[in-house]
């Protein structure tokens, strides 16, 4: 017949304890002093800590872990499974939004440093950080030139653009526009402008309506690029998109000309 498992208790002096929390003493006192974790006394008065302290604090450093903070931490301790349920889906609320401007802020950094390693003697790093920052404020205002309906495509793609490719394709196509590159370095390039492109379309709901309608908000934003903001109009001049979207348009009549 199994024998029942049972739990061996003991009682642990502080630096022992704190050894097997994986704590440190200062910590442990800490902890007391705040109300987490009081443990008993001997009669001397040194702490002794028992086998259920070492639950709690494995309950406490896995509060910690996900961000509650030490002084929110003592009414969570001993909660009902309800009141903890609320207050971990307020966490991860928090910790979402957190991780959303963590994103955003990499992201930043990262077309910043490509900008800076393309332009070495530039003296603007920390406006182009600030323009890359504010250009989701920015952007709201290219709504006006798209429908209810297609906004929201048209926004993922300008909160979104330049991706890595993009920076890429424009460097490479800006490259073969002042060394007059030849006709298959062209085909090249408009073969990689429209994968892109091709990318971008994938992901809209496949609506010949909803698609006449974004090609149309674009085409109008691009006419009228000259009254953006300017946070706008330099991210665009960065990769000088006036003159890779020139380059292609002439690539394109030469690789794919007109049909008679």
């Amino acid at each position: 017949m199994r024998q029942k498992e049972t739990t061996v208790h003991r009682n642990y002096r502080v630096r022992e304890f704190a050894d097997l929390g994986g704590v440190t003493v200062k910590a442990l006192r800490h902890y007391d002093r705040l109300g987490l974790l009081t443990p008993a006394r001997t009669s001397a008065g040194h702490r002794v800590y028992t086998t259920n302290d070492l639950e709690r604090l494995r309950r406490i450093l896995a509060l910690k872990r996900v961000g509650v903070a030490l002084r929110q931490m003592r009414a969570l301790l001993d909660a009902d499974s309800q009141t903890l349920l609320t207050h971990l889906c307020a966490s991860r609320e928090v910790l979402s939004r957190a991780r959303e401007r963590l994103v955003r802020a990499d992201r930043a950094i990262a077309l910043v440093e490509e900008s800076l390693r393309h332009t070495p003697a530039d003296s603007s790093g920390l406006s182009r950080l600030a323009d890359v920052l504010d250009v989701e404020r920015d952007i709201a205002q290219m709504r006006r030139y798209f429908s209810d309906e297609t906004w929201e495509s048209a926004k993922r793609f300008y909160e979104n653009w330049p991706t890595g490719k993009w920076i890429d394709l424009c460097r490479d196509v800006t490259a073969a526009a002042s060394d007059r590159s030849g006709s298959a370095r062209a085909e090249d390039l408009v073969r990689r402008w429209n994968t892109l492109a091709e990318s971008f379309w994938r992901e809209v709901p496949p609506d010949a309506g909803l698609y006449r309608k974004l090609h149309e908000g674009f085409a109008r934003a691009w006419r009228d690029r000259e009254n953006w903001s300017d946070t706008l109009k330099r991210r665009f001049a960065d990769y000088r998109m006036d003159e890779v979207a020139s380059y292609i348009g002439r690539a394109s009549s030469v690789v794919n000309p007109p049909r008679v």
